[in-house]
């Protein structure tokens, strides 16, 4: 009889000491769960603010540059003539004017203006361009950018050439034309930035009533200063 008692003793306290330290682990996880919920509450709103705008940087490759921004720059390098440009005029040294308008974290607004006479003995070709486009950046590590760009643009050349054994000027026509560019950008700091840029540009052929007409294209590889403002 005591036997019996004795291990329906042993048993119950078993079963006491299981029940017990059950409620307990729940009891410990409610109390855990209020506790982190009062130190999320106590988290001011800032740091939240800082820890999504982290999050947004590391999921964007593009965030860390700044959008809505203005930038004028002027670029200087080597002229390439191809086509006819070619015929009557030689490569040489040009100044371009750039502006950059940044619309968002990868894509800018761009317009370009050039002027430049390029002679060969007394012939010569003139070019005058006012070129949009849209530069795309491939990708953003740090201050520096790859990119390439492309659109439309309005041009107009002119020429002294050689026509039946004579030297004629060619009428001043406007005309359109494509653009495309390709090259890279590095930040300096909050207002200055570099560009090393490769820019095609091809006016569309322009008719002459006394002649051939006039066509030809030019390659442009410049290097460019910005203010960004």
């Amino acid at each position: 009889m005591i036997e019996i008692n004795l291990q329906f003793f042993v048993k119950l306290l078993l079963a006491a000491i299981f029940v017990g330290s059950s409620f307990f682990v729940c009891a410990q996880e409610k109390a855990g769960s209020a506790q982190d919920s009062k130190e999320n509450h106590k988290t001011p709103s800032n740091e939240t603010a800082k820890i999504k705008e982290v999050s947004d940087t590391a999921s964007n490759p593009y965030s860390t540059s700044e959008v809505n921004l203005h930038s004028i720059g002027l670029a200087i390098g080597q002229t390439f003539l191809h086509g006819d440009f070619s015929d009557n005029g030689e490569n040489q040294v040009t100044f371009d004017g750039y502006y950059d308008y940044t619309a968002s974290h990868s894509f800018d607004f761009v317009a370009n203006t050039h002027f430049s006479k390029h002679k060969f003995r007394n012939l010569y070709t003139q070019i005058n361009g006012l070129a949009f486009s849209i530069k795309g950046k491939f990708f953003q590590f740090d201050s520096f950018a790859p990119f390439i760009l492309g659109g439309l643009g309005f041009y107009m050349p002119k020429q002294k050439r050689i026509i039946d054994g004579q030297i004629r000027e060619s009428e001043s026509k406007l005309t359109i034309g494509t653009n495309i560019g390709l090259g890279t950008e590095l930040k300096l700091n909050r207002h200055f930035k570099l560009w090393l840029i490769i820019h095609h540009h091809n006016p569309f052929d322009i008719k002459q009533e006394v002649g051939t007409e006039i066509e030809g294209r030019y390659t442009k590889l410049l290097m460019a200063g910005f203010f960004t403002f």
